[in-house]
């Protein structure tokens, strides 16, 4: 077991990085209470129709299903050293995973697509969500000694490179991944870490956590952080520069500002998200079928209205919620 309390035992080691296999990290390492700890299996169904998933579990199965489904997800929120969540969905519709407590934070959330299998341990050292190798997450590890890092491709929607402080100050992207992959570097760095990828360069900060994602149009990795609200009198409205906007738009009687037509942007980042939200219902204003997947304009006080950008389709896909 290493300083952070993740087990190595079992690794495979790889050119520059050790990947922690989840059979190892499930079965091997973890605190002697794990043999008497509870474990339960749940759905939205069975946990009062919320997404939020409970804490008090050594291993926690979380599945998603049609018809057993909701759109926002949440890990545990007071969870104990080697806790073990096991994600699952076998949904149609996409569902958003609440990315607080992760090296992801960043990015406001993870996506969970349909047939995500995903794995998390709880790391007492790093006070967060870890996320352990599988078939839709690897947790890579930089070898002690290497100063450029170089992370292979792979088909996995995340990657997470956590390290113990080695002192390694850059690396290397894949040149390609999945439209959307996410990628994050955290752990205990003690440098600056400059980030390269096709000539890009991108700096990740001494022992910050930092999180990328891949765009399927541009064929590189954007760094993307944060929520913002932004109101508008445009028709057009602009490129999102955070991962999540949402357009605010104020009741018929006070916002005079909002004009009747709105239209999202053709640009975005994979996996942006833009959310234009009228919580008074009575606003005149629609969105326009322009750039998204909607049949027909669609009022903004029946809302609120979430859209998620596809970048391999140039479109905003409307989501469940």
């Amino acid at each position: 077991m290493n300083a952070t309390g993740i087990p190595f035992n079992g690794v495979v080691r790889m050119k520059n990085l050790r990947r922690v296999p989840l059979a190892v990290a499930l079965l091997v390492g973890l605190c002697p209470m794990a043999a008497i700890a509870a474990e339960a299996r749940l759905s939205p169904n069975t946990n009062g129709g919320s997404g939020a998933m409970p804490s008090g579990y050594t291993d926690l199965y979380f599945d998603l299903a049609d018809g057993d489904w909701t759109d926002q997800l949440a890990l545990p929120a007071n969870p104990r050293p080697g806790d073990m969540v096991l994600l699952t969905s076998h949904a149609t519709a996409p569902a958003r995973l609440d990315a607080a407590n992760t090296a992801f934070s960043d990015l406001e959330y993870l996506s969970v697509d349909p047939g995500t299998h995903v794995a998390f341990f709880w790391d007492t050292a790093a006070q967060g969500w870890i996320a352990l190798d599988g078939r839709s997450a690897r947790l890579l590890q930089p070898a002690h000694g290497e100063r450029e890092i170089i992370v292979p491709q792979s088909g996995h929607a995340i990657t997470q490179l956590h390290d113990n402080g080695w002192g390694y100050t850059a690396v290397r992207l894949p040149v390609q991944a999945p439209g959307g992959a996410q990628l994050s570097i955290s752990g205990s760095q003690r440098s600056d870490i400059q980030v390269r990828h096709n000539g890009d360069a991108m700096s990740c900060p001494a022992a910050m956590a930092c999180a990328y994602v891949f765009d399927a149009s541009e064929r590189r990795w954007r760094a993307r952080s944060g929520r913002t609200e932004i109101t508008t009198a445009h028709v057009d409205l602009p490129a999102p520069t955070h991962r999540w906007t949402t357009l605010v738009v104020g009741s018929a009687s006070e916002d005079m500002h909002t004009p009747s037509e709105l239209r999202l942007p053709a640009a975005g980042v994979d996996g942006d998200i833009y959310q234009v939200s009228n919580s008074s219902g009575d606003h005149f204003a629609y969105i326009l079928t322009d750039n998204t997947t909607l049949f027909e304009a669609a009022p903004v006080s029946s809302g609120p209205h979430t859209f998620r950008f596809d970048a391999s389709r140039s479109t905003w896909v409307e989501q469940p919620k």
